[in-house]
């Protein structure tokens, strides 16, 4: 069965057909897909590179991310016509080097929201 619950999911460009605020299942028959799901996986690596990573291509999701939260890893696919591939820059964030959200994912150990959020500030205005 076609049925997940991602962590975090966005909606992203023109014309989507979108699910309502609050609405706890989207019918892609009725709704687009996601244009960006993110799973958090701390036990379930293996699941969610491999079962969850195909179930989203099949849903027609166009990027795909998981991030490994022991270790603060990521592993980003983008995915067109049901297949995936990794990448370094995200597709559905033009520009978005990806090793920059890695990195501010590791610094949330060290430093606390404010300080991570000063460190991107400078990263993207530099």
């Amino acid at each position: 069965e076609d049925d997940c619950q991602p962590d975090l999911l966005i909606y992203m460009g023109e014309g989507l057909r979108l699910p309502t605020p609050g609405n706890e299942v989207i019918d892609l028959d009725e709704f687009d897909p996601p244009s960006l799901v993110i799973e958090g996986a701390a036990t379930s690596v293996g699941e969610d590179l491999g079962h969850k990573r195909m179930l989203y291509e099949r849903l027609g999701v166009r990027e795909y991310w998981v991030v490994v939260t022991k270790k603060w890893l990521l592993a980003a696919f983008a995915m067109t016509d049901g297949r995936s591939g990794e990448i370094k820059e995200s597709v559905v964030l033009p520009g978005l080097d990806l090793a920059i959200v890695e990195e501010a994912l590791r610094r949330t150990d060290d430093n606390d929201d404010a300080a991570t959020t000063r460190w991107l500030i400078e990263k993207f205005s530099g």
